[in-house]
């Protein structure tokens, strides 16, 4: 999936019309829905979760120690796609952008609860 994301082409643009999936994925309410049940998960984790348990299975298990990599990877890739998106949505304000980036996992899902609609072209 990284291979994809910094080999993809560039598309700054929506050309078309939004389908139901679509209208879904680019609700404000759909943004929120995620933000709040992240934040939530992240409360019971640190609440429920057990640390000193994490770091052992991080150390032994590959499949976590992948999952971690991952998301290092993903989170350092991510701002190509957000700026893609901003100028999607005709949004070029890099304070923004570099509070979205710099923040991980959090920061995209504010950017998808407070981001503009995608314009819509017939």
């Amino acid at each position: 999936m990284v291979t994809y994301i910094l080999l993809r082409e560039s598309r700054p643009y929506f050309s078309g019309k939004k389908d139901w999936i679509i209208k879904l994925l680019d609700a404000r309410l759909t943004g929120i829905a995620l933000l709040v049940s992240t934040i939530g998960l992240m409360i019971y984790a640190l609440y429920s979760g057990n640390f000193d348990e994490f770091i052992k299975q991080w150390q032994t298990s590959r499949f976590l120690y992948l999952m971690s990599l991952d998301f290092a990877l993903l989170y350092l890739v991510f701002p190509t796609l957000l700026g893609d998106d901003m100028a999607r949505r005709g949004w070029h304000d890099s304070r923004i952008f570099w509070a979205v980036a710099i923040v991980p996992l959090l920061g995209p899902l504010v950017y998808l609860s407070i981001r503009p609609p995608l314009p819509e072209t017939e």
